[in-house]
């Protein structure tokens, strides 16, 4: 991967282009470069649930995923595409080629249709969760609040259950997530 961001950082347009910055959304993050030679647009999403978000592109036309390779033809400037959480592209006007693969240390992880089972879901900051009865492996647990803000949390395993305490809890909706053998788990409680 670092060697494809310096071949990215040699371009013309990268280094001479004209740059715009989206952070306006929380969770949308876009970085945009204008240049005669290509147009690199740059937009990921930072939220912990999937969202459909517009690149923005500069122009229609074919477009390329620098990093994947695939080719996108864009009709509209402002189309909206799907992005799972932590998903971000390279797009790029002109195609970019390099003699070696591009890998990623992120491991793909599949999202479980199977909610969570939180007893109880209506709390003051202490539940158990249920797992998966066909799970194994050692659960990695999050907890997010509304705001996508990790919550600290203790917890403690016990076969199929693990008891979680939210540290300091404030009420509201939470978000849990439980990441086990590549499979995310999602479900949620709320704190009174």
């Amino acid at each position: 991967m670092d060697r494809a961001l310096i071949l990215l950082r040699e371009q013309p347009a990268f280094k001479e282009g004209t740059l715009e910055i989206s952070l306006i959304s929380q969770f949308e993050k876009k970085i945009r470069y204008t240049h005669p030679d290509m147009d690199i647009v740059v937009c990921g999403n930072f939220h912990v649930g999937n969202r459909d978000i517009a690149p923005v592109f500069t122009k229609t036309g074919w477009w390329y995923d620098y990093l994947t390779g695939d080719s996108l033809q864009v009709t509209d400037v402002n189309m909206i595409i799907p992005y799972v959480p932590g998903e971000y592209h390279v797009y790029t006007t002109k195609r970019l080629t390099f003699d070696f693969d591009i890998t990623s240390s992120v491991a793909d992880i599949d999202f479980s249709s199977q909610p969570l089972e939180i007893i109880p879901s209506l709390n003051q900051g202490q539940f158990d969760i249920i797992m998966p009865s066909d799970a194994t492996g050692t659960p990695k647990v999050y907890v997010w609040d509304m705001t996508g803000q990790k919550v600290d949390i203790d917890m403690q395993s016990s076969g199929d259950r693990m008891s979680v305490d939210v540290v300091h809890p404030i009420p509201g909706v939470y978000v849990i997530n439980v990441l086990l053998d590549r499979v995310m788990y999602t479900g949620k409680m709320i704190v009174q």
